[in-house]
């Protein structure tokens, strides 16, 4: 016998809060992954952030391991950088401007605000630092924009692939998202007080930081071109 109307609405309304609950949990967990990392974070902390009961992360996840696991399935697929921002990156002609855009683009996304920036930072936090998943193992997700990045670098310092220089610079360039990504907001202001406006130093800091990134990029190629 079909149920009634009202029970197949108050169902569909159950099955739609459940669906809010779990993201919002996968949000908010995600925010304080990316700042404290998975071994400092609680189940209570979540849910008081969240607003949920504190058996929340169990009945919805069996556990907080599930529920990081489940952030940085939802971070992998949000780091990437969008087909038509990559587009943008290479409308570019010259290398340094490209690379000018790419590093740009990466420093703004990782100083954005936690809502904005929790996917980008937990997943570089998990690569530098892998914690109780596998999921960073496999880093096919992220080859694509990794090998045009190398491949940029060659092209802009006159070198192959595999030479010393690269690898160099590749590590100089991530160096800073690194240390944005893992290292606690309040330190990061203590060593940079004008960190805590926010949303006023983005472009700021983006444009010290590409600054920096490309002038180093820019002394390689002159030392590789013998001057």
């Amino acid at each position: 016998m079909p149920r009634p109307l009202h029970a197949r609405r108050v169902s569909s309304d159950s099955q739609e809060r459940g669906v809010k609950t779990r993201q919002n949990l996968i949000e908010t967990a995600g925010r304080i992954f990316a700042d404290k990392g998975y071994h400092a974070t609680t189940s209570r902390e979540i849910c008081d952030l969240a607003g949920v009961n504190t058996a929340a992360v169990n009945y919805y996840f069996g556990g907080i391991r599930p529920l990081y696991e489940a952030a940085v399935s939802e971070a992998r697929r949000e780091v990437v950088i969008p087909p038509e921002a990559f587009a943008a990156i290479l409308k570019h002609a010259e290398p340094l401007d490209q690379l000018k855009a790419y590093y740009g683009l990466m420093a703004r996304r990782l100083l954005s605000p936690a809502e904005r920036s929790w996917q980008i930072r937990l997943v570089t936090r998990e690569m530098v630092m892998p914690t109780v998943t596998t999921l960073m193992a496999d880093e096919d997700f992220l080859a694509p924009q990794m090998h045009w990045l190398r491949d940029l670098l060659a092209r802009m310092l006159d070198r192959p692939l595999d030479h010393p220089d690269i690898g160099r610079a590749e590590l100089a360039l991530n160096a800073p998202f690194m240390v944005l990504a893992t290292v606690e907001r309040g330190v990061l202001e203590a060593i940079a007080p004008s960190l805590a406006e926010h949303e006023r130093e983005i472009e700021p800091m983006s444009r010290a930081l590409e600054t920096f990134a490309l002038a180093g990029v820019q002394a390689l190629a002159h030392k590789s071109s013998g001057h």
